[in-house]
């Protein structure tokens, strides 16, 4: 019994040995040239920076004032998202732009390395660690002429002037009542601070629901770190750009396995046709 039970088990274990583990891609890096801080694609990417800036700005605008909510969790959580959603859009086509000039400089370098005349504007579109930051504080320069200057006109702002009610016009004529009515009736010009603060506004509205909680020292405070606020795309847009080796050696990575599992697929069709060929010279 002992024998049959032992043989049973023998038969009933796996005969194709361990199981193997599951293909995982793995990053392949690949050498390529160095390029330089700022080349003819600087410019696209940072009208890139800005475009996307601007688009931010115009959802802003639509919904915006829908994202001051009573609800001080909700309020947090909504506007936080807007603000995360705007980065990881930044950081994707900076991620995007790494890629693709870590791809461009591997093929200058494969032909550099068989001899072949690289240009100056071609070694220049190369991938360089600081050509990110570059085009995204470029691509931010017209939101830093805005909120750089307010930062330091900013005061804190306290509300005066409200509109009358259209019944109060009949004391106007009163002696005594009209000479102080006569005050809300008075026009203030808008002036610079008054337009920087518009456009600063409309530029950091998230940040501004965040913080107007706090009242009018809480808004004063934004005010003064609007500009770091501003630097945020830019950043985003550059620790994009520098995923882009990583990225690069995922797809590489990506191809091998999947040339891996090619040879894997082709070994095992020769190994059964070879125990076919055996089967039927048996027979």
């Amino acid at each position: 019994m002992r024998r049959i039970e032992h043989t049973v088990q023998k038969q009933t274990q796996p005969q194709n040995g361990p199981a193997r583990k599951k293909d995982t891609v793995k990053p392949v890096a690949k050498p390529y040239l160095t390029g330089k801080p700022w080349n003819q694609n600087s410019l696209k990417r940072a009208l890139k920076v800005f475009g996307t800036s601007v688009a931010f700005a115009f959802v802003n605008i639509v919904v915006g004032s829908a994202l001051s909510l009573d609800s001080a969790f909700l309020r947090v959580l909504l506007n936080t998202l807007v603000i995360l959603i705007c980065l990881v859009i930044l950081y994707t086509e900076g991620m995007s732009a790494g890629d693709t000039d870590v791809a461009f400089g591997e093929i200058c370098y494969a032909q550099k390395k068989e001899g072949r005349n690289v240009s100056k504007e071609d070694e220049a579109r190369c991938y360089h660690r600081l050509h990110g930051l570059l085009a995204g504080l470029l691509g931010m320069v017209p939101a830093l002429l805005v909120t750089v200057p307010y930062a330091f006109m900013a005061t804190k702002q306290v509300y005066t002037l409200q509109s009358l009610p259209s019944w109060a016009s009949a004391y106007s004529g009163i002696e005594g009542i009209g000479d102080a009515l006569s005050y809300y009736n008075q026009h203030i010009a808008m002036g610079l601070v008054d337009v920087l603060r518009l456009l600063e506004r409309i530029l950091c509205l998230p940040y501004a629901n965040l913080f107007s909680p706090g009242g009018a020292d809480a808004l004063l405070l934004m005010d003064r770190l609007s500009p770091l606020f501003m630097l945020l795309p830019a950043l985003a847009f550059w620790f994009g750009t520098l995923r882009g080796p990583r990225s690069r050696a995922m797809v590489h990575g990506s191809i091998e396995l999947g040339q891996r599992k090619r040879d894997r697929k082709r070994r095992r069709e020769i190994r059964m046709r070879q125990r076919k060929n055996e089967n039927k010279e048996l027979v």
